[in-house]
């Protein structure tokens, strides 16, 4: 488990880094990392780069009930 301080810390040590470098600390702290997604505007981005980093992270899918059924009706 990590802390609150070395949350701080870390926040501290990639305030200006590269998301690529901040996404491979992610995995360094976790294999078991997993990226969620809502499918909003930015998302794409998200999943490419933490794909470009670390290629078939398991996805977690999130959305509301709302979006599923506009998505049924398509």
């Amino acid at each position: 488990m990590i802390t609150e301080n070395q949350i701080k810390e870390l926040n501290d040590a990639y305030k200006s880094a590269k998301p690529s470098d901040i996404i491979q600390k992610a995995f360094e702290l976790s294999k078991e990392a997993v990226v969620t997604t809502n499918f909003r505007p930015y998302e794409a981005a998200i999943l490419h780069a933490v794909n470009t980093v670390e290629a078939n992270t398991p996805v977690v899918v999130r959305y509301r009930l709302q979006y599923a059924k506009h998505l049924q009706t398509r």
